[in-house]
């Protein structure tokens, strides 16, 4: 028993002796992790499902797919959900900025625009970017977000895209000589050394990848031009598989419903698919996601091309039924909460 005593005696002043020169903090009971909860973000409904509820604090989250699919506008859209007072991060006295990093240059009044609940004013909304008199390497590009994610807690780091960082030495490489891209290397480096800032400073991290055609060696037909490392730090990987034209029975397509899979989540189970509808001028509709997930489930009923909640008609069509439940947020929000609650999803300020 003595000797028990003596070794537990031992490994306490051991640890205290590292918590003295390491930092208040460094050991922690388990309890300590379980305790800490993490805020987690909706996305929309049908994205929600997929990842397990949202998007927790301390997440990097990859977002790939083929081009003009959407991945643009869903981290945008998730981005000015974040920005609202409910998502504040705890503690903290302002809400949440977002910082998008423009790497292709192409982010255009539309993107913005098209998200009408997102602020873009100075103090809310940051876009680092190439300009007249400097283009940035992806050197620069990631020291940039590097500094910001230790200084700036709480924000959201959009990356558009990891795919296209383009290194010094690319960019003085002679256009017809063979280079090997190494932003790859770089960019698990990056990701590496950030992981642990996230998560202690309840900032998240959304990087765009291109899907490419496989041409080495496998079954696979797409791989990532950003390269394989990145996947190990990643939190949750959103892959939109394909797209499908919406025009919601008009004359003109007024979106497209953005087939996807959630590669895996720390929030949710791997390998949920869903499917979202992006609405041309207004972002992810969450109405129309809900609409059609809680008619799935039965909290919403149809009879004929009329949907009903209970006796109530919201609407014959999906357009009418959706244009009733944005003129009656209150119906909305309940429908909402018993579609999560039935899916066992947090109601993250709901």
């Amino acid at each position: 028993m003595a000797k028990k005593k003596i070794i537990k005696n031992e490994i306490g002043i051991i640890e205290k002796q590292l918590s003295e020169k390491f930092g208040e903090g460094t050991f922690v009971g388990g309890s300590t992790i379980i305790d800490k909860p993490r805020m987690l973000i909706p996305c929309s409904p049908a994205i929600d499902l997929m990842t397990g509820g949202g998007i927790k604090e301390g997440n990097l989250v990859i977002i790939t797919g083929p081009p003009k699919i959407g991945k643009t506008s869903i981290c945008l859209d998730f981005a000015a959900t974040a920005q609202q007072p409910q998502y504040r991060p705890e503690d903290a006295t302002e809400d949440r900025h977002v910082y998008f990093f423009n790497i292709e240059g192409r982010l255009e009044q539309r993107d913005l625009t098209g998200i009408p609940h997102l602020k873009t004013d100075p103090s809310r909304f940051t876009v680092i970017t190439s300009h007249r008199n400097k283009i940035l390497t992806a050197e620069e590009y990631i020291e940039i977000g590097e500094t910001l994610i230790k200084t700036k807690p709480g924000a959201i780091f959009i990356f558009d895209s990891f795919s296209q960082l383009c290194t010094a030495g690319e960019m003085k490489a002679n256009i017809g000589e063979r280079y090997r891209a190494d932003s790859p290397l770089l960019l698990a480096r990056f990701c590496r050394r950030i992981s642990n800032i996230l998560k202690v400073n309840d900032s998240i991290v959304m990087g765009v990848t291109h899907q490419i055609a496989n041409q080495g060696l496998g079954m696979k037909k797409w791989s990532e031009a950003s390269g394989q490392k990145i996947q190990y730090q990643s939190d949750v990987k959103l892959r939109a598989a394909y797209k499908s034209m919406y025009d919601g029975n008009s004359d003109t397509m007024i979106g497209q419903e953005i087939h996807m899979e959630c590669e895996w989540s720390s929030s949710g189970a791997p390998g949920v698919k869903g499917t979202t509808l992006l609405r041309y001028g207004q972002g992810i509709d969450k109405v129309y996601d809900l609409l059609i997930l809680a008619s799935e489930i039965g909290i919403v009923t149809k009879s004929g091309a009329w949907y009903k909640l209970g006796d109530d008609q919201l609407g014959q069509g999906k357009e009418k039924a959706c244009s009733f439940l944005r003129e009656h947020p209150d119906i909305y929000k309940n429908i909402e909460k018993e579609y999560r609650e039935m899916m066992d999803l947090p109601n993250v300020g709901l």
